[in-house]
Parts: structure tokens; C-alpha cells; sequence
């Protein structure tokens, strides 16, 4: 009891940066998600921030517990914290694009790729650890469906274009195999080589550009769109 006790309080204040910051992203951040546009940087740089602070999280507990099934369950209750606070802070937002939504989707997708609940099973043996693994799935699926995000990656999906699809999955595939080195302290799942484009990691690099020259082009376009109404 007196060990539980502990452990949520660890967990409540480890909580407290990852809620102001998906807070901020959503409520203060100034972010349009109600674009045409993905942002310039595919992933923005609070979803790096919050899976370092996680690093930083595991190396703590490393040092501290010697419950191999405890250090794992911390980690995976800030992921549901994290999911968690998504579902919160993302009402409200007023308006959210197609746009909007498949970027917010990028991001929770990466975090998903990077911190995999399932990953973890083979290395609980405690119920309760395998109990918060299903907690962790379900948030993230209820926040998956929520924004859609699988079918608008669809290709029957007409609402998005079909570069902008390849480009995402580009990009996840980029994104997880470059920084497998940098959380390689958190069980993977199976990392994948390539996308539906035939992308593999080498060619995975040129995603980021080609999403930054589409924003600019936009950007162009509707600053030549003002000129021309006046």
C-alpha cells in the first residue's frame, strides 16, 4: 500500500510538465490548426521534448527502483498521461482542419512508434504492469479514432491529397528509424524499413524538406493571391 502510495505521487508530480506542455500546445502555443498546411518541421519540437523527458524519467527510476516490473510501469502511466492529456486539451480547440487533425496525428503516431505499450508485455510479470499496458492502448486508440487519423491515410480517402499521405508515412518511417539510437532505452516494436511509397530511411531524410518547400509554396501563394486583390 505504502509502495503504491509512492509511486502515484512520483507519477502525479512527472505528470505536472507533461500536461502544461501538451496544455501549451493546444491552449497558449498559437499554433493555426486550422491549416492547409503541415508545419515546416513535420513533427513539431514538443513531442522530442516530452520523449527526452521520459529518457530522463527512466534513467531516474534506474537509479532509484530495482523492481524491473515498477520502472516499466512508470513509463507506461506517463503515456497514458500523455494520451490522456491529448484527449483533454485537445477540445478546446474551436476549429481543426483535416490538416490540423493529420498533424496532431503525426505526432501522437511518432510517440506511439517510439513508446509502443504492447513492446513492453514480453518484460512485465506483474498483472497489474500487463493491466496498464491495455489502459495505455485504449487511450491511444480512443485518440486515434478520434482525430480519424487512419482514415484519412487512407487511400480511398479523397479529403487529402495523395502526396501529403506519402509524405506523413515518409515521414514517420524517417523519424523512428533515425532516433532508434536515441530511445533505444524504451522496448521497440517492430520498426519499419519503408513506407507504402517505397521510401526507406536513407530516402527518408528528403521528407522534412519537401514538407517545408510545400508550406513555403503555400505561403508564396497566398502572399501573390493579397498582391493581386489589391
Amino acid at each position: 500500500q505504502l509502495e503504491t502510495m509512492i509511486l502515484d505521487r512520483y507519477i502525479k508530480i512527472k505528470n505536472k510538465l507533461i500536461n502544461s506542455t501538451i496544455k501549451h500546445v493546444f491552449v497558449s502555443g498559437g499554433f493555426d490548426y486550422n491549416r492547409s498546411a503541415l508545419s515546416s518541421s513535420g513533427i513539431r519540437d514538443y513531442v522530442m521534448e516530452l520523449l527526452l523527458y521520459l529518457v530522463f524519467v527512466h534513467d531516474e527510476v534506474h537509479r532509484i527502483l530495482s523492481n524491473g516490473d515498477l520502472k516499466k510501469i512508470i513509463i507506461i502511466r506517463l503515456l497514458q498521461d500523455i494520451y490522456a492529456s491529448y484527449l483533454d486539451w485537445m477540445d478546446y480547440v474551436q476549429d481543426i482542419s483535416l490538416v490540423g487533425k493529420l498533424q496532431i496525428g503525426i505526432e501522437i503516431k511518432f510517440i506511439n512508434n517510439v513508446l509502443d505499450p504492447s513492446a513492453f508485455l514480453p518484460h512485465l510479470s506483474l498483472e497489474k504492469g500487463k493491466q496498464e499496458v491495455e489502459v495505455a492502448t485504449t487511450l491511444y486508440k480512443t485518440l486515434e479514432s478520434r482525430l480519424g487519423f487512419t482514415k484519412l491515410l487512407d487511400r480511398k480517402n479523397s479529403r487529402i491529397e495523395s502526396h501529403t499521405k506519402l509524405e506523413v508515412e515518409d515521414l514517420l518511417v524517417h523519424m523512428q528509424r533515425s532516433t532508434s539510437t536515441m530511445f533505444a532505452c524504451f522496448p521497440r516494436g517492430v520498426a519499419p524499413t519503408r513506407s507504402r511509397s517505397g521510401t526507406t530511411i536513407e530516402e527518408g531524410s528528403k521528407v522534412t524538406t519537401r514538407i517545408r518547400a510545400g508550406t513555403t509554396d503555400e505561403g508564396n501563394k497566398r502572399r501573390g493571391q493579397k498582391k493581386e486583390g489589391k
